[in-house]
């Protein structure tokens, strides 16, 4: 798997469902699978099938799409399938603030074509996900751009959690600055929690517990103020 060309969280090819890579399989297998029911949306989010703040909302748009395709040509019957479906997808992770807000995003897409009918509607709604994938990939690229500006070859990193192409939709946020410099410029030492899909870089994958023990080392370069940071943590532990 190249990991500047996943795609966590896209439609099938027929725009009838949502497919995924499962990350509770990870790294032992890399598997695809298919959410056609607002169940299978909801499961995966909510048993962490799907994970990191952008790729749940940008799953849970899509889904709201997709499950919306079904719901009843009847307006009051739609509408309320619609409102229905949103708060269903909306509690499967309840302190998710990506799920929400996209959730919301759609429906005010959604309320603002009402006057044009199902149709638009459903249009509108497609048009939506895709630009809040859209609006990700930007975002990401920007972060991952403006972090390698900051990276030397020979630096050392450390990452902590899904920071990476699996938890957005590319590049990544933290890991997607180290993505971006391997791809420029060779970028070789990373010191970071996920190896599984960096194939292309130089990777160390680190215990909880050695973290602290790499820094204390001086094998982590960075500012100042981040060392002190940990410097502070590690005195009140």
């Amino acid at each position: 798997m190249d990991p500047l060309k996943i795609d966590t969280v896209r439609l099938s090819e027929a725009g009838d469902a949502l497919v995924i890579i499962d990350q509770t399989l990870l790294p032992n297998e890399e598997r695809e699978i298919r959410l056609e029911t607002a169940q299978d949306v909801y499961d995966a989010i909510k048993l962490l099938r799907v994970r990191g703040a952008p790729a749940i909302g940008i799953c849970a748009a899509y889904g709201l799409y997709v499950t919306a395709l079904d719901l009843p040509e009847e307006e009051e019957a739609f509408w309320k399938g619609l409102e229905e479906l949103a708060a269903y997808l909306n509690s499967s992770r309840p302190t998710a603030v990506n799920l929400s807000w996209a959730i919301r995003s759609m429906l005010d897409t959604a309320r603002a074509h009402r006057a044009q009918g199902r149709t638009a509607v459903l249009e509108a709604l497609y048009a939506r996900a895709v630009a809040i994938q859209e609006e990700d990939i930007a975002m990401c690229t920007a972060i991952s751009r403006y972090g390698a500006s900051l990276l030397k070859d020979g630096d050392g990193v450390l990452t902590h959690c899904n920071a990476g192409p699996l938890a957005t939709s590319r590049y990544g946020t933290a890991q997607g600055a180290l993505l971006m410099a391997a791809e420029g410029n060779g970028f070789e030492d990373v010191l970071t929690y996920y190896d599984h899909l960096m194939e292309h870089l130089r990777w160390k994958n680190l215990g909880h517990v050695l973290a602290g023990g790499n820094m204390d080392a001086g094998d982590i370069d960075g500012k100042p103020e981040l060392q002190a940071a940990y410097e502070l943590g590690r005195s009140i532990t």
